[in-house]
């Protein structure tokens, strides 16, 4: 009797450590899915972006190898990156303020876009004209 009454004690204080281990898990099974589905956009968008820059150069018959866009596109991107997400947390869209928020995240979203092509124009610019630092 005196040992069961131990193990029923290790047993219900077993599992309210699991219990409080699986209370606090699902936020922090949140926020990791958040960032693997953030990784994977971005790791999409820059695939997609490179294979944009890549494609316009091929049919100008002046492509570099697929990992050189690949490096550059993750360099853009990288920069920009923090931008879109400042501008994602300070104006949220939300059913009080999307009126405003929309044609903010419009306007942002297309000043990221020319910086982004400016970006890869002079990069292109750079390697076409011989002053290719990274060659």
């Amino acid at each position: 009797m005196w040992g069961s009454g131990i193990s029923v004690r290790l047993w219900a204080r077993h599992n309210r450590m699991d219990n409080t281990a699986s209370n606090e898990s699902p936020a922090r099974n949140q926020t990791a899915a958040k960032r693997l589905w953030l990784a994977c956009g971005w790791l999409l968008a820059v695939l997609f972006f490179a294979s944009l820059w890549y494609a316009y150069d091929s049919g100008h018959h002046v492509s570099d190898p697929f990992v050189d866009y690949i490096g550059w596109s993750c360099y853009i991107w990288g920069v920009l990156t923090p931008i879109a997400l400042w501008l994602a947390r300070r104006l949220p869209i939300d059913s009080k303020t999307w009126m405003r928020a929309i044609p903010l995240h419009v306007v942002a979203s297309v000043l990221l876009a020319v910086v982004q092509l400016t970006l890869e124009a002079s990069a292109e610019w750079l390697r076409s004209r011989g002053g290719w630092p990274f060659a």
